[in-house]
C-alpha cells in the first residue's frame, strides 16, 4: 500500500474481492485545500474551485487568471481562461464573467476558474487568480460530467450537485458551517442501500481512475459508515470494499478511500447501511 500524499493512512478491515486486482480501503482525515482542480470534458479542460479567505474586497478581472507549469513561465494567460460560479450542468459557456467582485467577507468564499491545459500536464507550479497565488497544485483529480441516485431522506441533495461541489461537511450533523444550514452539506439516507451512478468524461473509458473517496462519518443519532461498498464499472463484474467502523472517531469527517483500476464512463457505487443512517458530503474520483 503506498501512502497517501501529505496524509497519514489507516489500514482498515477485510478486502473482499470480486475482481482479481486487490482492494483496499483506507481512511483520511478531513483536508482544507485553497484549490482543487479537475480534469473534465474534453480532457484538455481543467476546473479549478479556489477557496477565498476571508476579507476583502476582492476583486478578480478575467485578464489575471493564469496557471504557471515552471516558476518564470506563465504558460496559460486568461485570455483563454474564465472563472465563473459554479452551476449545473456544467456549461461550458454558463456564467462568464469579465471581472468579479466581493466584497468584505466573514467567511470563506469560493470562486471557479476555467483553462485549456494538455493532458500530459498532471500539476501546475502555480496558479494565480487576481492577488491570490497558490502553488504546487495537483491535478489528479476528475469531475464527473453528472450524477443520478436516491434522493437523501431530510437531509437533501440540494443543488443536484452537492456531492461533486468540493464542499466539505463538518460534525456533528447539527453544526452550521460558513452561514448554511445544519447539516446543508450532507446527504443522508436512512435504513436503505444506496445507489449512485457516476457519468465520468468519456476519456475515463481508456485511462483509468485509480481512487475513489467517499466523504462520510460516523456520529450521534444512529450515523454509522457504510459497512460495505461495492463499485461496479465498464468493464469489470464488479469490486466490494469492506469497512471496519469501528476503527474510525466519531464525529470526525473522513474520506473512505477505495483502490483499484476502474474504468469509466459509467461507475456505480452502492453503499450498505452499518447504521440507520448514512451520511456523504462528497464522492471524488482520481487518476493517481
Amino acid at each position: 500500500m503506498h501512502p497517501l500524499h501529505r496524509v497519514i493512512p489507516w489500514l482498515f478491515g477485510l478486502v473482499f474481492f470480486l475482481t482479481t486486482a486487490l482492494a483496499q480501503v483506507r481512511a483520511v482525515p478531513p483536508q482544507g485545500p485553497s484549490v482543487l482542480c479537475y480534469r473534465h470534458e474534453p480532457a484538455t479542460r481543467v476546473l479549478c474551485r479556489v477557496e477565498v479567505p476571508p476579507g476583502g474586497p476582492f476583486a478578480l478581472d478575467s485578464t489575471d487568471t493564469f496557471y504557471r507549469n515552471l516558476e518564470m513561465t506563465i504558460f496559460q494567460r486568461s485570455a483563454l481562461a474564465r472563472a465563473f460560479y459554479l452551476t449545473f450542468p456544467l456549461d461550458k459557456q454558463a456564467r462568464a464573467f469579465g471581472r468579479v467582485n466581493l466584497q468584505q467577507r466573514s467567511r470563506r468564499q469560493a470562486i471557479w476558474a476555467e483553462f485549456s491545459v494538455p493532458p500530459s500536464v498532471t500539476s501546475f507550479y502555480a496558479i494565480k487568480l487576481g492577488p491570490l497565488e497558490v502553488k504546487d497544485v495537483p491535478l489528479n483529480l476528475v469531475l464527473p460530467t453528472s450524477y443520478q441516485g436516491d434522493q437523501g431522506v431530510s437531509y437533501l441533495d440540494e443543488t443536484g450537485f452537492q456531492l461533486i461541489d468540493g464542499d466539505r461537511g463538518i460534525a456533528p450533523y447539527t453544526a452550521s458551517k460558513e452561514g448554511n444550514p445544519p447539516a446543508y452539506e450532507w446527504v443522508g439516507w436512512s435504513n436503505k442501500k444506496v445507489v449512485l451512478q457516476f457519468t465520468l468524461p468519456s476519456w475515463t473509458a481508456q485511462t483509468p481512475l485509480k481512487r475513489i473517496s467517499i466523504g462520510t462519518f460516523r456520529g450521534s443519532g444512529g450515523i454509522e459508515l457504510p459497512k460495505r461498498i461495492s463499485v461496479f464499472d465498464n468493464r469489470s463484474s464488479g469490486a466490494a470494499f469492506e469497512v471496519d467502523p469501528g476503527v474510525y472517531p466519531p464525529e470526525t469527517p473522513t474520506f473512505l478511500e477505495l483502490e483499484g483500476l476502474f474504468y469509466g464512463p459509467n461507475i456505480v457505487i452502492e453503499l450498505e447501511p452499518g447504521g440507520e443512517w448514512i451520511f456523504v458530503d462528497e464522492v471524488r474520483f482520481s487518476l493517481q
